[in-house]
């Protein structure tokens, strides 16, 4: 699993408010396809086929506890990041069983 200091040196993180996500599990305010605020807990990153990938867990309303997999897309001025709705559902598990694996220790998985 990459660690916080691999990311630096590999130039990915830029700023303090990126450096902090990786730390551990940060509150975010995403938004539905209907602009809704919806408040989720970012849970770590993982790579995957030369790719980064965050998990994000919903933790206010219906899909509570709800894991989603997004693609890490950064700025062209590696300054910023967007996190993108996986549309592949099979890549989606496949991400997510690697991160269950590196995160074993770290988090409780329900099946």
């Amino acid at each position: 699993m990459a660690n916080k200091e691999e990311y630096k040196e590999n130039g990915i993180i830029e700023n303090e408010e990126y450096e902090d996500m990786l730390e551990g599990p940060t509150e975010i305010t995403m938004y539905d396809e209907d602009g809704n605020p919806v408040e989720c807990e970012l849970l770590g990153f993982v790579d995957y086929e030369d790719e980064r990938f965050a998990i994000v867990c919903s933790i206010n309303g219906e899909d509570d506890g709800l894991a989603a997999v997004l693609k890490l897309v950064e700025s062209d001025d590696e300054d910023s990041a967007t996190l993108v709705t996986l549309e592949d559902e099979d890549l989606a598990e496949r991400v997510f069983e690697k991160f269950k694996e590196e995160y074993a220790q770290d988090l409780d998985f329900e099946d």
